[in-house]
């Protein structure tokens, strides 16, 4: 909880000095997706550890998908040559076969 608090409070003061016009409904969206993409997706990705289950693992890199989805859905982000660049290398990164140490 910690940990998130302070990196939220970081995060938004980088915004506001870089002079970011933070809109009121930002903060609730901001929690929301701090909540599920910090929170949430940690938990699950130690309860898959605990499980040594490499198949459900693996879902922990899903969430950049995710919310780059949400935010050219509901944010009405654009979609540059940077944002495919790098969804291809995410999923490269997903597919891509691994080894066991």
């Amino acid at each position: 909880m910690i940990k998130g608090l302070v990196a939220g409070s970081v995060n938004i003061a980088l915004a506001l000095l870089r002079g970011t016009d933070i809109r009121l409904l930002a903060w609730p969206c901001a929690a929301i997706v701090g909540l599920f993409g910090v929170g949430v997706s940690l938990v699950l990705f130690i309860l898959a550890l605990r499980h040594s289950a490499p198949p459900e693992q693996a879902l922990i890199f899903l969430c950049p998908f995710v919310g780059a989805i949400i935010a050219i859905a509901v944010l009405h982000e654009p979609i540059t040559a940077k944002l495919v660049i790098a969804g291809a290398l995410m999923g490269l990164a997903l597919v891509a076969p691994r080894r066991a140490p």
